[in-house]
């Protein structure tokens, strides 16, 4: 099949293309080559269609209009405004030099666009895909990569901290609640007193145990007020599990209630090491040494 174009400008008389020859058009388009034009002598007057020749019609003659001349405020290549004494326009890259068309900054903003990952403002989330500079357009944010890298390390950080203090806190309120129902039940007013009492007392013996400890081998990596906090969150849960675990073997005796006795220690140790973050030996010894100390504390003050 034949692919080559045809051509545009056909003269109706003798049906040769005329685009590079003297014509002329008439107001239905279609073109007469200046020669047929002169041979039938109707320069001056209407040349006759042969497709209306049987009507006997007449077409006037009228010239090829001439193209406008491009504005000098307005681009050529894409009728845009644009300075006139801008060489290039920007929004199509039209030269006017030229007559060429280049690649703009819009083209390659566009390709990065493309070619770059998702990006918002962490401020108002307007997309900033593609952009090169990390400024957002619409609220001035700088979005730099590693400043929002470094406030996202921080906001991580800050979270770990609120958390840090929050859990004990939860679990201290939750530990200390449960057992002051619990003495209340038992001694009215005066229960409340004593756990109070008791507790402040098991919760300096634990303190000192555990920064004795930490001195010799464990180490040091919290504040001292909020190592206090964890433990006194550690000491309240596991008095609820000691208490809890005796009342449930009153009727127990011997040794099934000796050994009934280990789950509220697992408790304990198991506490130990997921608040203060420390290995299941370390634990298991510092567990011991203070039920040790809190016997004889308590051996010392009833006797």
């Amino acid at each position: 099949m034949n692919t080559s174009a045809q051509p545009g400008k056909v003269c109706i008389h003798c049906g040769r293309d005329c685009a590079t020859r003297p014509r002329v058009r008439d107001q239905a388009g279609k073109y007469h080559c200046r020669e047929c034009v002169d041979r039938l002598k109707l320069a001056h007057r209407p040349v006759p269609d042969r497709e209306q020749e049987a009507d006997g019609g007449f077409i006037p003659i009228v010239e090829d209009p001439e193209p406008p001349h491009p504005r000098e405020d307005q681009c050529p290549g894409c009728a845009k405004p644009i300075s006139p004494a801008a060489a290039v326009c920007i929004h199509c890259g039209f030269n006017r030099d030229t007559g060429e068309r280049i690649a703009t900054t819009l083209d390659v903003s566009k390709q990065l666009k493309r070619k770059s990952k998702p990006r918002a403002c962490r401020d108002c989330g307007a997309d900033l895909t593609g952009l090169a500079a990390p400024n957002c357009p619409d609220c001035g944010r700088v979005n730099d990569a590693r400043a929002d890298r470094a406030e996202r390390d921080a906001e991580e950080s800050r979270r770990i901290t609120r958390r840090s203090w929050v859990h004990p806190i939860i679990m201290l309120a939750i530990g200390m609640g449960i057992m002051l129902a619990v003495y209340t039940a038992r001694m009215g007013s005066d229960g409340v007193v004593f756990y109070l009492a008791r507790f402040g007392v098991g919760l300096a013996i634990g303190v000192v145990v555990y920064f004795m400890c930490s001195v010799m081998w464990i180490g040091f990596d919290q504040p001292p007020l909020q190592t206090i906090i964890r433990l006194a969150g550690v000491y309240a849960l596991a008095d609820v599990a000691y208490t809890l675990t005796a009342m449930a073997g009153m009727s127990l005796i011997g040794m099934i209630a000796i050994l009934l006795m280990v789950v509220p220690t697992l408790v304990y140790m198991g506490l130990l090491c997921k608040l203060m973050d420390i290995d299941l030996h370390d634990a298991l010894f510092v567990a011991i040494i203070t039920t040790v100390c809190k016997i004889v504390a308590a051996a010392v003050l009833f006797s």
